[in-house]
């Protein structure tokens, strides 16, 4: 069991600090520039004062402290790793973050030459506002030149379903499902438990004994858990965080933020 400590006087500061940064980072950045409902920015104040308070544990725990468990995911954990960042070859161009797609489901060819890598959730409202909002105009637009990969990324302490979703939509990819399942899960009008997953498989024609068995043994968690280890590893803190090519876009962005970055990469490999 990792140790936690309780911050400093001097670091609760930073974190106060760190709060209001991170509210109207949250209220701007994660909403896309857009006006929020008062449901979204409820969400944004609980991340932030979370994401403060993490931050505050972190700096004082012990460089050593053993990793948590991985028999579930993390509830939101400290986060200490240092992202993988490194400078592209032109000393001007943006950063960009080593993050791996893994084995996670994906749609486009693997050689595209734009790779999304998305760290999601399902409970996440800015998340769907993402998949409502940006997602189909990027399919729309840039088609066979977009390999899109969707990683987990439960905030389990905020989002008590986020997991089980993701055990859902994982067991629906096993049955060929994925993409599909996805889709329903957010933009279905259902409340998230049990029996919204199964009407789901229902709809979607699978073999509902067989995805239930798969739900009940949570045949996928190790893989959510190290999605979400990768995850916390690249520097993510909260759903959406986006890497296109590696370059870091955080929050439900507009499709025009994507647009910018991806036109840019393309002029920069000459496939404008």
């Amino acid at each position: 069991m990792r140790r936690i400590l309780l911050p400093s006087r001097p670091t609760l500061r930073i974190a106060l600090a760190s709060l209001w940064a991170a509210l109207l980072a949250l209220t701007l950045a994660a909403c896309g520039g857009q006006a929020a409902s008062q449901a979204e920015l409820e969400t944004a104040v609980r991340e932030a004062v979370y994401t403060a308070v993490a931050e505050a544990v972190a700096t004082n725990m012990p460089a050593a402290a053993p990793t948590q468990s991985a028999q579930k995911p993390p509830s939101r954990p400290a986060a200490t790793a240092t992202p993988a960042a490194q400078k592209d070859a032109d000393a001007e161009g943006p950063q960009r973050v080593e993050v791996s797609a893994d084995d996670d489901p994906s749609w486009g060819p693997e050689d595209a030459p734009i790779t999304i890598i998305e760290f999601s959730d399902f409970q996440c409202p800015f998340c769907a506002r993402f998949r409502k909002q940006t997602y189909d105009r990027l399919k729309e637009e840039y088609g066979d030149k977009i390999r899109f990969v969707y990683r987990d990324f439960p905030l389990v302490q905020i989002h008590p379903e986020a997991v089980p979703a993701a055990l859902a939509a994982n067991c629906a990819g096993e049955q060929g499902k994925y993409w599909e399942y996805h889709d329903l899960l957010f933009l279905g009008d259902r409340p998230l438990n049990r029996d919204t997953y199964i009407a789901y498989a229902e709809q979607l024609g699978l073999d509902v004994d067989e995805f239930s068995r798969c739900l009940d043994e949570e045949r996928y968690l190790d893989e959510i858990q190290k999605d979400f280890d990768d995850g916390v590893a690249a520097g993510v803190r909260g759903t959406p965080t986006f890497f296109v090519n590696g370059i870091p876009l955080v929050g439900a962005q507009p499709f025009e933020n994507f647009k910018a970055i991806i036109d840019q990469e393309l002029e920069r490999l000459g496939q404008k």
